[in-house]
């Protein structure tokens, strides 16, 4: 068992203790004390990753964007959550390094492009394959499903809004760094669209089976 998994199973068992709560209930609060201590330990992980290579807007931006439009889009789950942690620091990580020194994402004719491509194909694809859930929490609900494609669309078309301050920006004083970071959310849904694909499978399986044989 990994280390926030106990923690998490301990803290639910002391508040059910302490609140004499049942076996079900405190089932619930491990759940989401896992779920809090997972995503504080990958968000100190992304803040001191940006801290050090002066990119903590643009890494955030990245997994914000990613991880707001997965909640209803669904994708592929690592299987532990140290394994996540570590794929989300090196993915999201790799992707502000690349958007900070890819010479075109200085160019606002080749971010327009991307975001257009990116845009188009997050659309096409959310049509057609969201939501996708995992084994172990199936949406088999009609109305459900219909109902998650239809956020998912809706939270990709809602960050492409919030873009538009960044492109007057850009128009305004011919700033760099508001390319970069329309580049950056336009990379974190790039993302994931990518892990509702088996490509976006493929990739995780294959950091994941590196990270088991590293002992991580």
């Amino acid at each position: 068992m990994y280390l926030i998994e106990r923690v998490s199973k301990q803290i639910a068992s002391s508040t059910a203790k302490a609140l004499n709560l049942d076996k079900d209930r405190e089932e619930v609060i491990a759940y989401g004390a896992l779920n809090f201590l997972h995503t504080m330990m990958t968000t100190v992980l992304l803040v001191l990753f940006g801290l050090i290579f002066g990119l903590l807007l643009e890494v955030l931006l990245i997994a914000l964007t990613s991880a707001a439009i997965r909640k209803y889009s669904g994708g592929m789950h690592a299987s532990s959550p140290n394994h996540c942690a570590v794929i989300s620091l090196l993915l999201f990580g790799g992707l502000s390094l690349a958007v900070k020194y890819i010479p075109l994402f200085t160019y606002p004719v080749a971010v327009l492009i991307y975001q257009a491509v990116i845009l188009t194909t997050a659309l096409v694809l959310f049509s057609i394959l969201c939501p996708v859930d995992s084994p172990n929490k199936r949406i088999t609900n009609p109305e459900r499903r219909r109902k998650l494609r239809r956020t998912s669309i809706v939270m990709v078309l809602l960050f492409q809004v919030l873009t538009v301050p960044l492109w007057i920006w850009n128009i305004k004083t011919g700033a760099d760094t508001a390319l970069r970071l329309i580049a950056c959310t336009s990379t974190g849904l790039a993302w994931q669209v990518l892990s509702i694909t088996f490509i976006g499978r493929y990739i995780i399986k294959k950091i994941e089976f590196l990270l088991t044989r590293m002992g991580i």
